[in-house]
């Protein structure tokens, strides 16, 4: 069987029919279909809005630029990353703070955390890598 690039869970079957329910819609990045799309994940979610965005380094930006978090404050972050979450904290003008991650799942060590915290620690950001959850508990306590 032939998987397609967006996921190794998708074959090119079901790819080339979510392109296809794409064609006529218009403009991907706003209009009347994304209007749409919001509307109903934000309905599913039980909540007022929903924003969806084209990329998730866009996503990441807006949601530190909702928080304001900006110059002089601190994001703490896994050490094993995509380049794109501490580029969104700089683009922000917040400096990353990196932490070592937990050997096995290639996340951020919950343990390790508390020892990064400042007073200008702003947010603690916890992704799950290659399909490991992050201990979201430990990271939380």
């Amino acid at each position: 069987m032939r998987y397609c690039i967006f996921s190794g869970t998708n074959t090119w079957a079901e790819c080339a029919s979510a392109l296809k329910s794409l064609a006529g819609l218009g403009p991907l990045l706003e209009g009347p279909a994304i209007e749409e799309y919001e509307r109903r994940f934000a309905e599913a979610a039980g909540t007022r809005r929903a924003f969806s965005f084209a990329a998730g380094r866009h996503a990441l930006y807006r949601l530190l630029e909702a928080l304001d978090i900006g110059a002089g404050d601190e994001v703490i972050l896994p050490a094993f990353t995509c380049v794109v979450v501490p580029n969104a904290i700089l683009y922000r003008g917040a400096r990353p703070v990196f932490v070592d991650i937990a050997p096995g799942t290639y996340n951020i060590d919950p343990s390790l955390i508390e020892t990064k915290i400042t007073p200008r620690t702003r947010a603690v950001i916890a992704q799950h890598t290659f399909g490991k959850l992050c201990d979201i508990d430990a990271v939380k306590a």
